[in-house]
C-alpha cells in the first residue's frame, strides 16, 4: 500500500520526513513540531495540556506528575484536524508517555478515524 497522507505525533519523525523529502505527504503534526520552520505551517493534530512556555522545569515536573497520578492525559487530540488530515499513516512512539503522544492518544486517533470510515495504518517507533 502506498502511503500518501501522514500524521506525525513525534517531532523527530517530522524532521526526518522533511530530511527524506516527504513533507508534501505530511498533513498533521504536534504543537512541538517547529523544525524545520515550514513544519509550523502544517495543521496541528495534537497538543499538550501543559503550558511549558510559562512554567519552570520544576513546575512542569510537578504538573506532569499530578496529571499522571490522577490518570489524566497530558496530550489532547484535535479531532477536526485529524479528520481533515485523513492519514493512512500515523507515526508515534511507545517509549515515554511524557515526551510525546503515547499509545492512548494513538488508540484514540485510530478510533476517531475508524468511526469516520477512514482506513489507517499506524506504526510505533521505539
Amino acid at each position: 500500500m502506498a502511503v500518501n497522507r501522514i500524521v506525525s505525533f513525534l517531532p523527530s519523525a517530522t524532521e526526518l520526513l522533511y530530511e527524506l523529502g516527504e513533507q508534501d505527504k505530511l498533513f498533521g503534526v504536534t504543537h512541538e513540531c517547529k523544525h524545520p520552520p515550514d513544519a509550523t505551517k502544517k495543521d496541528i493534530v495534537i497538543t499538550t495540556v501543559i503550558n511549558s512556555e510559562e512554567l519552570t522545569s520544576k513546575e512542569i515536573d510537578i504538573v506532569t506528575c499530578n496529571l499522571l497520578r490522577e490518570g489524566k492525559d497530558i496530550f489532547v487530540l484535535h479531532e477536526d484536524n485529524l479528520k481533515k488530515a485523513n492519514p493512512d499513516l500515523v507515526i508515534s512512539q511507545e517509549t515515554c508517555e511524557v515526551c510525546a503522544a503515547y499509545t492512548n492518544q494513538v488508540i484514540k486517533a485510530v478510533k476517531i478515524l475508524e468511526k469516520n470510515q477512514f482506513f489507517i495504518q499506524w506504526i510505533l517507533t521505539v
